[in-house]
């Protein structure tokens, strides 16, 4: 019963509030070209998480440069030892040298991540979203680069340095 008496009474209520607003004939309506600035709730969260990413990016990285560091140590400490024994080195020290010159190329690949990432974190709480979405892209398309950079370096290790090694070892068990 109850609502059956609301549904009139709310119909009476909106229509009376219509009714009781002026008209204005020929009013024109100028639109705003200033964009809203951004929310600030997307600004603080838009922050934390790039400030987030990149603690994690740059203990990933310093993990990875001091990891292939390490290796490429050991392997000259190798290399030196090889030659006292008489095994022809060039071909590992050539190696040696591309590797160190592929962690360089990661190194400064990451830098520049981290340079994006600085860039997209300082636009996060900008009035427009075209300098924010830009500098997120170019992130995007850097961290990629890091990683393929990473990947050539495992993948030289992997391919170049590791059989040297092996042959090496061989020739060792040999003579």
């Amino acid at each position: 019963m109850k609502r059956l008496l609301l549904i009139p009474l709310a119909t009476v209520v909106s229509v009376a509030a219509l009714v009781s607003t002026p008209y204005q004939a020929g009013a024109t309506v100028i639109p705003s070209n200033e964009k809203p600035r951004v929310t600030a709730a997307r600004c603080t969260v838009a922050k934390g998480r790039i400030t987030n990413m990149t603690d994690t990016m740059k203990n990933v990285s310093e993990r990875r440069t001091t990891t292939y560091t390490n290796i490429r140590e050991r392997t000259v400490a190798r290399v030196a030892v090889l030659k006292q024994k008489g095994y022809d080195t060039s071909k590992l020290t050539a190696d040696l040298q591309t590797i160190d010159v592929q962690i360089k190329d990661y190194h400064a690949k990451a830098n520049m991540l981290y340079s994006d990432l600085a860039t997209a974190q300082d636009t996060a709480c900008g009035d427009g979203d075209g300098a924010f979405v830009g500098a997120l892209a170019s992130a995007r398309t850097e961290l990629k680069a890091v990683r393929e950079a990473s990947q050539t370096v495992h993948q030289t290790f992997r391919s170049t340095i590791v059989p040297d090694i092996k042959a090496a070892a061989t020739w060792l068990k040999n003579n």
